[in-house]
């Protein structure tokens, strides 16, 4: 056991208020930069393993925190419940590739409002929680249609430029 100040129960009570939750969003945030560089220099040779993997990661994080919030189940009926639900979402995402560029575009622009978010935060902080809130979401479905929009356009183009240089 840790003692700070000689004192074993001031150690206690910092574990006690060690939070599972922020643990996991530290370990989200630590493994998008990995994420991202295979996404940009690897590119389409890795699309489906980055449609599972998307789909895999928003399920299971939106249902988890569903279950933190709700507190019904125990820590390994989350965990077991969350893992379960990222699963069905990365399949649904590999096999459905509309949803799967749907669900990429919208984390990218979820993590693109944080962004900005952090940002105006050094100058002017909102009176009221629903306006990160609102840009969050906003953000996140209008780069979730531009995303599906612009890469089912340009495969739709793409697909017909091939078949017409094949025949």
């Amino acid at each position: 056991m840790v003692q700070l100040n000689g004192n074993a129960h001031e150690a206690s009570v910092s574990v006690a208020r060690f939070n599972l939750f922020t643990v996991i969003l530290n370990f989200k945030y630590s493994y998008f930069p990995i994420f991202a560089f295979c996404c940009c220099f690897v590119g389409y040779r890795l699309l489906r393993a980055t449609m599972v993997a998307t789909g895999f990661v928003f399920g299971s994080e939106i249902v988890y925190f569903v279950c933190v919030e709700e507190n019904i189940f125990p820590l390994g009926g989350k965990i077991g419940l969350s893992v379960g639900a990222g699963l069905l979402c990365g399949l649904t995402a590999v096999l459905i590739v509309y949803v799967g560029f749907f669900v990429a575009g919208f984390q990218f622009g979820l993590l693109s409002a944080v962004a900005g978010l952090i940002l105006l935060e050094q100058g002017y902080h909102p009176f009221t929680k629903w306006i990160p809130l609102g840009v969050i979401l906003g953000a996140g479905v209008l780069a979730a249609v531009v995303v599906s929009t612009v890469v089912v356009t340009h495969l739709t183009m793409v697909s017909q430029w091939c078949k017409f240089v094949v025949w």
